[in-house]
């Protein structure tokens, strides 16, 4: 599998992200579930010797919000989908893929620099296995299945996902990912104990 960049492309999907709160945020928060949508914009402006440059934007409405907050930024990547210059928490979303021939059944495993959503740091690894070649709408994916861990930032996390990748350009077609976030909040009053909370999140991934 190798990602094929193409100058002048333009590659849009569209995310709905949904989380619990946790029981003693779901107060303030108007409620113990939400979810939001965004999008995600990739323009590929060049490429040279298999590494793209590329225009990431992100459109997203959160809860409350009265209008979508927009971020570009521009980063370099490999045909491997690795990010090899700038930063964007958006290019977590694109798989990284085996450096070899891959076969059904086998597993290669991914280590990736994120940045949470308020730009933290986080460290994502993902072991991902080839379960099939099949069909989806006409285009040829294979169907892979995720086992992921995170941790930076005060937050650890686990979770499975499965992405849909198109063959003929490396990219994922549709993607889903359940992580369970753990994070320490500080303590409400004083004397007490700090609480450990877990978040469920939800991401879905599909492209246009």
């Amino acid at each position: 599998f190798r990602v094929n960049w193409k100058a002048g492309q333009t590659h849009n999907y569209t995310l709905t992200t949904s989380m619990t709160a946790p029981a003693g945020q779901a107060r303030q928060s108007g409620g113990g579930s939400q979810s939001f949508n965004s999008t995600l914009r990739m323009a590929v402006k060049s490429v040279s010797n298999g590494v793209a440059t590329v225009d990431m934007t992100t459109s997203m409405r959160t809860p409350g919000s009265s209008a979508p907050t927009n971020n570009t930024a521009t980063v370099r990547m490999n045909s491997q989908g690795e990010m090899v210059g700038g930063s964007n928490q958006a290019g977590s979303l694109i798989m990284g893929l085996p450096k070899g021939v891959i076969r059904v059944g086998q597993t290669w495993t991914t280590k990736t620099d994120a940045r949470a959503a308020a730009g933290m740091p986080m460290g994502v690894e993902s072991k991902n296995t080839l379960r099939r070649i099949t069909t989806v709408n006409g285009r040829q994916v294979a169907e892979i299945r995720s086992v992921t861990t995170l941790k930076g930032s005060g937050m650890t996390g686990s979770g499975s996902g499965v992405t849909f990748l198109e063959l003929s350009t490396g990219l994922p077609l549709r993607a889903e990912i359940s992580q369970n976030l753990k994070m320490t909040m500080p303590a409400q009053q004083q004397g007490a104990k700090p609480q450990t909370v877990t978040i469920p999140v939800k991401v879905t991934m599909v492209k246009q």
